[in-house]
């Protein structure tokens, strides 16, 4: 499993996403935002994401339909739009997709991240695209 964090590294913070190994633990810069509170919020839902993802791809057999969905955010995070749209996980097929685990991840993966990519760096359109590198 995945947390993130934020790193106050001069005027504007970090997200870092740090994740275990065998000798010692990993991380690496996800973005950097122009608000601390944005990157709270942003490293709060990519950790939840992160939890639900590990418990429900390994228990309840719905990796696909996770990936899918954590590659459609991530497109959407790359992409210079002001908003993210909601991302609806395909429920077909899966076991226990009524499980608290599956409704975890579908939770961070539609409202709540959308709301961080609204409230984004307030500089004009043209400096967009710098802002997130996840």
């Amino acid at each position: 499993m995945t947390s993130y964090s934020v790193l106050p590294s001069g005027p504007r913070p970090t997200v870092i996403a740090t994740w275990p190994g065998e000798w010692s633990d990993h991380s690496v810069k996800v973005t950097t935002l122009a608000d601390t509170d944005q990157a709270s919020e942003l490293a709060h839902v990519l950790t939840r994401l992160s939890e639900g993802a590990w418990d429900a791809a390994a228990w309840l057999d719905t990796y696909s339909a996770i990936e899918a969905g954590l590659t459609t955010l991530i497109d959407q995070l790359r992409a210079p739009a002001d908003k993210i749209s909601e991302i609806h996980l395909p429920e077909g097929g899966y076991r226990h997709t009524d499980q608290w685990s599956f409704t975890d991840v579908k939770g961070p993966a539609s409202g709540r991240t959308a709301r961080v990519r609204e409230r984004d760096d307030p500089r004009p359109a043209a400096h967009d695209r710098r802002r997130t590198v996840l």
